[in-house]
């Protein structure tokens, strides 16, 4: 939720007239549908117009959706983008659509620190879900990294 609300506010601002939405394809009532077009679908709800939207299909992960929006920036001669994304993966994201040629504003959104997660709770001190949920995300992003790297999709 994150992601869009940002989106939105910068198109709001006119810092961004054009949306690209990402995301995967998912099964919505034995159907199934682009998290894109569900996105672009609430967006106009939230008066961006549908025009100013470019949903992006089904993308198989960050390099995929990078290959898409190059050849978008090619054809409409684009040289810059924001990328709206989480904190946690604004590295390898950026590093990922630098590597295709893109100049990159990186725009983080969706923090992660104790101020947006729960207080651990008075008394005894166990280690609470949270901290294992971040340290989940952390390890995704280094692995992810790791692999981009190893596969070439991001340069040293």
């Amino acid at each position: 939720g994150d992601r869009l609300v940002m989106a939105h506010a910068l198109f709001q601002m006119g810092k961004a007239p054009v949306l690209l939405l990402g995301g995967n394809a998912n099964k919505l009532d034995h159907v199934i549908r682009f998290e894109s077009e569900i996105v672009r679908d609430l967006l106009v709800t939230w008066g961006v117009p549908k025009d100013a939207m470019i949903p992006l299909g089904s993308n198989a992960d960050t390099h995929d959706e990078a290959l898409k929006v190059r050849a978008l920036a090619t054809e409409r001669g684009w040289r810059r983008i924001l990328l709206v994304t989480s904190a946690n993966h604004l590295r390898r994201a950026s590093a990922t659509f630098r590597a295709q040629g893109l100049e990159v504003i990186p725009v983080p959104c969706n923090f992660l620190t104790t101020i947006s997660t729960a207080p651990a709770p008075p008394g005894l001190r166990v280690p609470g879900y949270d901290g294992f949920w971040k340290m989940a995300i952390w390890l995704h992003e280094q692995a992810g990294w790791y692999m981009y790297r190893r596969r070439g999709w991001i340069a040293e």
